[in-house]
C-alpha cells in the first residue's frame, strides 16, 4: 500500500482530534484505522516521532520508550497542530509542484530569451516536466483516500 500523503494527514489528522497535546496515546498494534494495516501505522508514528510531531517517553535512561509488544505509546507535541494548520502533508506536496511550475516558467523564459548555457535547457526543462508528472502521480493516488476520511 502506498502511503500518501492525504493518507498521512488524515491520520495526523484523526490522532489530533481525538488526543490532547501532552496526553499518553497506547496505540494498540492490533487496531486498523484507514485501511492502515498495524505495520503501516506503526511506521508512519515512527515517521512522526522523527519528525518531532510525536515522541515516545523516555525510561530512566534517556532511551525512548515507543511501547510494548501490545501498544504503541506516545505523545502529541504542539508542532503536530502547528503542521496540520500549515496545510500537512499534502500541503508540502502542493508547494513542491508550485515551486515545479515556477522552476518550467523561468526555463521558459531563459530558452525564448536564447540564453543557452552548458547544460541544455531542454533537458532541464523535460527533467522538470517528468519530475512534476510523478508526483502528480502520487498526489494523484492520494486524492482517492480523501473522500474516506
Amino acid at each position: 500500500m502506498l502511503i500518501t500523503p492525504q493518507l498521512k494527514d488524515a491520520f495526523l489528522q484523526h490522532i489530533v482530534s481525538e488526543y490532547n497535546v501532552g496526553q499518553i496515546i497506547e496505540w494498540p498494534r492490533e487496531q486498523n484505522i484507514l485501511g492502515l494495516d498495524k505495520y503501516a501505522i506503526a511506521e508512519m508514528i515512527n515517521h512522526f516521532v522523527r519528525i518531532k510531531l510525536f515522541r515516545y517517553s523516555i525510561d530512566r535512561n534517556g532511551k525512548p520508550q515507543p511501547g510494548t509488544k501490545d501498544s504503541i505509546i506516545f505523545f502529541i507535541n504542539m508542532e503536530a497542530h502547528d503542521f496540520i494548520q500549515e496545510g500537512g502533508f499534502y500541503g508540502k506536496y502542493q508547494l513542491l509542484q508550485k515551486n515545479i511550475e515556477k522552476l518550467l516558467y523561468e526555463v521558459e523564459k531563459l530558452e525564448h530569451a536564447g540564453i543557452k548555457t552548458e547544460n541544455d535547457l531542454q533537458t532541464i526543462r523535460k527533467n522538470i516536466v517528468e519530475y512534476s508528472g510523478l508526483i502528480a502521480n502520487v498526489v494523484a493516488i492520494g486524492d482517492s483516500f480523501k473522500d474516506a476520511f
